[in-house]
């Protein structure tokens, strides 16, 4: 990244505040979801943190997919996010709660990501993943309802990323060109 400008008094305060309050919980979520150990020096200062998540711009318009899946249909998980998203294999900012207060982690890829997580590993039920290019943006949010766990996921991007269509195709054409079994369904649906 480029040099960042100096920290604020209101960046030093929260980085002061969440490295006594925040950061050993923080760390030790980041060491139960990921494949490799997580330390202190791993994560982005603050300044780089909050530069970093000013230039995102992800949000309700720039939705580009969301399904809902048991909680424990972890093979499920993956292969959605496999097939969805646009490169798996890219670098990723990770972001759990607090990530204001103790900052974001850079990870190679979502390799790296437990995809056999637990429901208890991260409190809050957040789980962000963002391209570093700022291309896409992963959410995990799992929760419980009526004494079952559920799993929202939801990918994001930006409104020049969103298009795959770049043939123009109709829009059943294009479904059935990737195979998306879910948009031909809802194509093809008569009322």
């Amino acid at each position: 990244m480029e040099k960042m400008h100096d920290e604020t008094y209101e960046q030093k305060r929260r980085r002061l505040f969440g490295k006594v309050n925040f950061l050993p919980a923080y760390l030790q979520q980041l060491n139960k979801l990921l494949n490799i150990e997580v330390t202190t020096d791993m994560l982005l200062s603050i300044v780089e943190t909050d530069c970093f998540l000013e230039q995102i711009d992800f949000n309700s318009d720039t939705l580009f997919y969301k399904e809902t899946i048991p909680f424990e249909d972890k093979e499920n998980l993956q292969r959605i996010v496999w097939s969805k998203l646009l490169d798996w294999n890219t670098n990723y900012m990770m972001e759990l709660t607090n990530v204001k207060e103790c900052g974001l982690l850079p990870i190679p890829n979502l390799s790296v990501f437990n995809w056999n997580f637990k429901y208890e590993d991260e409190k809050s039920g957040i789980i962000v993943f963002i391209r570093q290019d700022k291309k896409e943006e992963l959410v995990l949010d799992f929760y419980e309802e009526d004494f079952q766990y559920f799993l929202d996921i939801e990918i994001y991007r930006p409104i020049e990323c969103k298009n795959k269509n770049k043939a123009n195709r109709s829009p059943l054409d294009f479904a059935k060109q990737i195979n998306d079994l879910k948009m031909i369904d809802i194509l093809t649906h008569k009322e």
